[in-house]
């Protein structure tokens, strides 16, 4: 529990750090717990994007997600709440433990009006693995595509560009624990029977 609470803390640190030294940028955030076990293979990320607040809304930004783990599997992402009908979504391609060229855009045109939330959470993916060797696994934004955003209101379209240096990147650090062996199960079962024996 101890170790699960300080990875957190390190995540919310690391979140903390790009938002100090860049005004525009993306952070991970972990939906469930950042544990992976057998029970539970699989976990939801989520990519917000954050950005300068003279900037009306965002306008889009691309990104590679990379694992120092090349035995998982970054899904297909999908839009986050509230993006939907007036965004665009590229699913890129999935790679050796991760994928690349994802991106999220919002539109101004035929009606649609775009979120100015800021932060505004851009995408979701699933993380999934099979080996559940202890370890820690480490997920990055190698590369960026930099991002665009809606100067104001009346704009159509995003008019203001971010080159990738200027963009913030996060990472999050994921813990597998391995199923219980088979000594620790036979020896919880003694102790649960010698319990209803009593």
């Amino acid at each position: 529990m101890r170790y699960m609470a300080m990875s957190s803390v390190l995540s919310l640190f690391h979140a903390y750090c790009a938002h100090a030294q860049f005004a525009n940028g993306l952070t991970f955030h972990a939906l469930t717990s950042t544990t992976l076990s057998p029970e539970h293979p699989s976990i939801a990320i989520r990519v917000t994007a954050y950005f300068d607040p003279q900037y009306f809304a965002f306008g889009g930004a691309g990104l590679d997600v990379a694992a120092s783990d090349l035995k998982g599997v970054v899904g297909e992402p999908y839009l986050a709440t509230p993006l939907g009908a007036c965004a665009l979504l590229v699913t890129g391609m999935q790679t050796m433990g991760g994928r690349e060229q994802m991106g999220v855009g919002q539109l101004g045109l035929a009606g649609c009006f775009p979120y100015s939330t800021n932060p505004i959470d851009i995408m979701n993916f699933a993380y999934t693995i099979d080996d559940f060797t202890p370890r820690t696994i480490e997920l990055t934004m190698p590369r960026n595509w930099g991002m665009s955003f809606f100067g104001d209101p009346g704009q159509f379209a995003p008019n203001v560009f971010i080159s990738p240096e200027n963009v913030g990147l996060d990472s999050i650090t994921l813990t597998i624990v391995p199923a219980p062996s088979t000594g620790t199960l036979a020896l919880g079962g003694l102790v649960l029977l010698s319990r209803r024996r009593r």
